[in-house]
């Protein structure tokens, strides 16, 4: 019993690793036929949700001049866009800052609270994953996911799969951000001439 459960437990891994790279290429695919952030995050979510619940996705780009956390992307059922927030006492906010990505349960959540590191936003939801978007040094944002029906829906791997497509997302956002700032420039000088 004990070699055939072995078995079982690689080649449900060796399944896994193979949806996370098919899912990696799609999301590759949308950031070059996409030139919308909003499009490409719609990509993204469709793709990761054949793997993640991801019933209420959101990802909150951060504004450093003014410390807001806007939310760009925002697909929940329960709660409806949030305004900007400031980066501070969110668990959103505890991602950016720590630059960590943090997956939270019953008990990380009592802790932070009774630390005064987060107060409650939204809706209390039993499963949340976030991950911070990061270029280089700097982070730039947060992706996250949640579901509001079951506690434990995510997982280490899980988290480490979201990390990864949260990589992908930040170079995308960055290299999108440069090319409409470039646009601008050009329609800038265009008009000046």
């Amino acid at each position: 019993p004990f070699a055939v459960h072995g078995i079982a437990r690689d080649i449900t891994a060796r399944k896994r690793a193979e949806a996370e790279r098919q899912i990696i290429t799609e999301i590759a695919r949308g950031i070059i036929s996409t030139t919308n952030l909003g499009e490409l995050f719609d990509i993204a979510r469709a793709s990761f949700g054949k793997l993640l619940s991801a019933e209420s996705c959101f990802v909150a780009l951060h504004d450093p001049e003014t410390d807001l956390m806007h939310f760009d992307y925002w697909v929940d059922r329960v709660d409806p866009v949030p305004a900007a927030v400031p980066a501070t006492k969110s668990f959103t906010g505890y991602v950016l800052r720590t630059r960590r990505p943090l997956l939270l349960t019953r008990e990380i959540e009592r802790e932070l609270y009774e630390r005064g590191e987060v107060q409650r936003i939204g809706s209390d939801t039993p499963s949340w994953l976030a991950v911070p978007l990061q270029i280089q040094s700097r982070t730039i944002g947060v992706l996250g996911v949640q579901h509001y029906e079951q506690e434990g829906v995510y997982d280490e791997r899980d988290m480490e799969f979201l990390s990864t497509v949260g990589d992908q997302l930040a170079l995308a956002i960055e290299r999108k951000r440069a090319e409409e700032q470039m646009r601008t420039s050009e329609m800038l000088l265009s008009e000046s001439q």
